[in-house]
């Protein structure tokens, strides 16, 4: 089992810390042979090896994370079509690549939603294919939106926006319901462009954090507890 340096991938130490987050990335390769006691969902009995594998693997590291946090061992259940449900105290985030697996948790007492990405670096051609889907009619305006890399940037970081905000508002919501308004130095801020409730307004501004690697691209969305009573 091959953990992937902080220090490389996908940011600092110093910045998980910070924002009292939990995170660990793994190459899926040589996985432990614990992980073959975690129950498949019935969902996912038939599906091919690698998926079971993605499953597993995902929950054994929320699971690992999970007792860093709270002391206990748990990992979040299977619910089809739906995110994962969190177990009691914790909120996190799972994603995987074609070779990765990468998990993000917080107490929820200081987070309502934690949402990540990570995506492999679109090809120039599968990224003209789908440009349009992706960038709505502002992004196509920006200066780097023929990059390849940008449209990456773009896709992962909405997908994160996803992630965080689905769990709160239990409404669907696409690539053109929401902007990137500025991305640069590893941070960004997206807006919406559809109201999804009264908290997740028509216009709120929600902040990113990104990197990007040789062949990954990783973001992340996390919302926050308010402060006081």
């Amino acid at each position: 089992m091959t953990e992937l340096p902080l220090k490389d991938w996908p940011a600092t130490e110093e910045f998980f810390q910070t924002e009292g987050l939990c995170h660990r990335a793994y190459r899926l390769e040589n996985p432990p042979d614990a992980i073959t006691t975690i129950p498949l969902p019935r969902e996912l009995e038939e599906a091919v090896d690698k998926r079971k594998l993605e499953y597993r693997f995902g929950r054994a590291v929320a699971g690992q994370l999970c007792y860093e946090l709270t002391g206990t061992f748990a990992y979040p259940s299977y619910r089809p079509r739906r995110a994962p449900l969190w177990p009691e105290g914790v909120v996190g985030s799972i994603s995987h690549t074609r070779n990765r697996i990468s998990v993000v948790m917080g107490k929820a007492e200081h987070f309502q939603s934690i949402g990540h990405d990570v995506e492999r670096l679109l090809t120039v051609k599968r990224y003209e294919t789908i440009k349009a889907h992706i960038l709505t009619k502002e992004e196509l305006g920006h200066q780097e939106a023929c990059s390849a890399q940008f449209g990456t940037l773009v896709f992962s970081v909405k997908e994160a926006l996803f992630k965080a905000l689905h769990p709160l508002c239990q409404q669907f919501f696409g690539f053109q319901d929401a902007a990137v308004l500025r991305c640069e130095g590893g941070e960004g801020v997206l807006v919406l462009k559809k109201s999804l409730g009264p908290s997740l307004a028509k216009g709120s501004f929600w902040p990113f954090h990104y990197v990007i690697t040789g062949e990954c691209v990783f973001s992340l969305v996390i919302v926050k507890r308010p402060l006081g009573p």
